[in-house]
């Protein structure tokens, strides 16, 4: 698990991570969901 500094504290940069993670941006492949 990585523990760092950063949160997420607004709608807008959730919004804006799950697009990340759902266009591939962080890497991840067949990614299926994100769990919170």
């Amino acid at each position: 698990m990585i523990n760092d500094n950063d949160v997420i504290e607004t709608l807008d940069e959730l919004e804006t991570f799950l697009r990340l993670v759902e266009n591939g941006g962080l890497g991840l492949e067949n990614v299926t969901g994100v769990a919170l």
